[in-house]
């Protein structure tokens, strides 16, 4: 009794006086942490002190190691510019957020391991960058996972951009380029049996060994793309230059697909293949090229859009001019391809001149406008315009977020759709379809005030 008295007296006094006595129960985890990776291991231990649903600041440096995030935590760097988080072992992942796992990542930039970040949890991130990452490419998200990001940018990887294997990934803002992939495909994006939505992003200069120079969507995958770039994507040897889709679904709205290219195979811009279906509205598919140059390699069907004999694609107020192939130039359509109020024009086809082509049909719901229809299946219907010019203006922006091509004073595609039948709603820059009379036919609607070259 005496002894506990006399170390209580000791405790007061050093209190009092400002000694420091060390305590026997434990400290309590900070929940925020301010550090530079200059330090050794300074993050490490900010992970394994910073309690639950805590913040970690990193000023400035590069953090080297291999770093597993086991519970809720914010990490915030000072810029992508100025912290990076480097693999110790390049053969493990820079990050990993496990199942259960809450992680907002900002402010820096991943490098340097098999894979930039992976994802089983959930894990957001904003101005962050994900480069020259190894064999899995940038960011991983599996088995549930959910992956959430604002002005991301991923590039420069070995691997895809992103994979998603049966998880959700949502994208803002961003920009995924020269991604390269010698795998499945998908160098910009490969999503497996999960759903990706992106907006407001692009997909830009990936390289893909086999199929979906841009974007590879396999398994009952869901793709959704609204605003969204697809420019300067390439697939060797496979099909779908931007986009192939494989037993899946995609839904693409306001988007531009551009100087794609699938050097050995169908579909430079898209490819639909094994069951799969797509659904275009609202977006150009231009200068895109499938097999054109060498006539002794495989594939060379549809420019700009390729159809197989399983699948399926509807296109409203689409724009597909100027793509090249061997056969098809504008659409391969091996199956079903609905049409309607959509503008063909311009597609060059180096065996076969002519808009479309293949031993399916196209759909006609109307309203389209077919510069030169070629060896297509197609039968008009109300309102449908064969073999009229439609006067186009070079590709530009005109207003909007990506390229589009404009219609020229006395477009007949101008006006062309009563306001009875039109869908109306905004055009692929967001103006308001329609602008005047009536709607044009078409990606871009022409609005009174504007002065095309």
């Amino acid at each position: 009794m005496r002894e506990s008295v006399t170390v209580g007296i000791w405790v007061l006094i050093a209190i009092a006086v400002g000694i420091a006595v060390p305590l026997v129960a434990h400290a309590q985890p900070s929940t925020e942490a301010e550090i530079s990776c200059d330090q050794p291991d300074a993050l490490a231990n900010a992970l394994a002190a910073t309690a639950a649903g805590g913040r970690i600041i990193i000023r400035s440096g590069t953090c080297t190691g291999n770093f597993t995030l086991t519970r809720d935590v914010r990490v915030q760097g000072g810029g992508d510019d100025r912290v990076t988080l480097r693999a110790l072992d390049p053969a493990q992942p820079v990050v990993t957020v496990r199942r259960g796992v809450t992680a907002t990542i900002s402010g820096i930039t991943i490098s340097g391991g098999r894979v930039g970040a992976l994802v089983t949890g959930h894990a957001s991130m904003a101005f962050a960058t994900v480069s020259e990452n190894l064999s899995g490419g940038g960011i991983e998200i599996r088995d549930g996972g959910s992956f959430d990001a604002d002005k991301l940018k991923v590039s420069g990887n070995k691997g895809p951009g992103l994979t998603v294997v049966k998880g959700i990934a949502a994208l803002r803002g961003s920009l995924i380029t020269r991604n390269f992939s010698n795998g499945d495909g998908g160098a910009g994006l490969l999503l497996v049996g999960g759903r990706a939505e992106l907006s407001g992003t692009q997909i830009e200069e990936n390289d893909a060994v086999r199929d979906g120079g841009g974007v590879l969507v396999l398994q009952k995958g869901v793709l959704v793309l609204d605003r969204t770039r697809l420019f300067r994507n390439t697939a060797r040897t496979g099909h779908g230059g931007a986009i192939a889709v494989n037993a899946s679904t995609a839904e693409i709205t306001g988007s531009s697909v551009f100087d794609n290219v699938a050097e050995a195979g169908n579909g430079g811009g898209v490819a639909v293949l094994n069951g799969g279906e797509v659904r275009a509205s609202n977006t150009t598919i231009a200068s895109n090229a499938a097999s054109f140059q060498f006539a002794d390699w495989p594939g060379g069907w549809g420019g700009g859009v390729y159809v197989d004999k399983a699948s399926k694609a509807s296109l409203l107020h689409a724009t597909i001019v100027l793509n090249s192939a061997r056969f098809a130039a504008g659409v391969a359509a091996n199956n079903t391809v609905t049409l309607r109020a959509s503008l063909l024009s311009g597609n060059l086809g180096a065996t076969k001149a002519g808009e479309c082509g293949g031993t399916g049909r196209i759909e006609s719901k109307g309203w389209n406008l077919l510069m030169e229809v070629g060896d297509c299946r197609f039968q008009s219907r109300a309102g449908d315009l064969m073999g009229a010019s439609p006067r186009l203006g070079p590709p530009g922006l005109y207003g909007g977020a990506w390229n589009t091509v404009p219609l020229r004073d006395g477009s007949p595609a101008i006006d062309r759709i009563p306001l009875d039948v039109c869908a109306g709603g905004l055009d692929q820059r967001l103006k308001p379809r329609p602008a005047k009379g009536g709607c044009d036919v078409g990606a871009f609607e022409r609005q009174p005030d504007e002065v095309m070259p």
